[in-house]
């Protein structure tokens, strides 16, 4: 997820169509949290698990520190975790639903 996140920014980054960034949730939560599933599918060690989740990490929250357009958070529900964390790393929020 973190990976794909950082990709869908720098697509958007580099469209000249695209003005800025609206980050939602779908269903009643903003986010709920991490997939866990998503830490049982690594086929390394735990340190080879640790260091790529936080490459990952990182690269996501770089992706979102660094965006050059507008980003904005719509909050239609709980934010959970990192969606919480992230949250404060846009440009502004909304809160429609709450």
């Amino acid at each position: 997820m973190y990976s794909d996140f950082a990709q869908l920014l720098k697509d958007a980054a580099e469209d000249a169509n695209t003005t800025l960034v609206a980050v939602t949730g779908t269903g009643d939560y903003f986010s709920s949290g991490n997939d866990l599933t998503n830490f049982t599918s690594f086929s390394g060690s735990i340190s080879e698990a640790a260091e790529e989740g936080k490459r990952n990490l990182k690269i996501f929250v770089n992706s979102l520190v660094d965006f050059p357009k507008p980003n904005i958070g719509v909050v239609n529900g709980p934010a959970v975790g990192i969606a919480c964390t992230i949250l404060g790393l846009m440009d502004a929020w909304d809160f429609p639903e709450l």
